[in-house]
């Protein structure tokens, strides 16, 4: 028997908000699609989330960041998180940072993959 794995894409209505949270990825298909989301006004910031890995040779952070960079956004719309290894720890690190910059979001925007 061959089992295929399913896969599910999905979209949900986006309003603005204070943030677009990239929860880590070498992927640049969601620095693309967070980029599209800031020039059109949907959040003041960009905030990718990853540390070191293999996939990379800088952090998921840096790599995300030059994409981001490349794409027109301004290095000051772009936050930094850079230590996460792991999921749970983009969304701790994260929260972390926000707070440490005094930003305390009511909205926010998630640009991932789905698994």
């Amino acid at each position: 028997m061959i089992v295929f794995p399913s896969l599910c894409f999905f979209e949900t209505a986006i309003e603005t908000s204070d943030v677009i949270l990239i929860p880590g990825g070498s992927h640049p298909q969601l620095m693309e699609r967070a980029a599209e989301l800031y020039h059109q006004g949907l959040a003041p910031y960009i905030l990718p989330s990853g540390g070191p890995t293999p996939n990379v040779s800088s952090t998921e952070w840096e790599f995300l960041r030059d994409v981001e960079l490349n794409l027109g956004v301004p290095e000051t719309s772009i936050l930094r998180e850079d230590k996460a290894t792991n999921t749970f720890e983009n969304a701790r690190y994260t929260w972390e940072s926000l707070q440490q910059l005094g930003i305390n979001p009511r909205k926010a925007i998630l640009v991932c993959k789905s698994y």
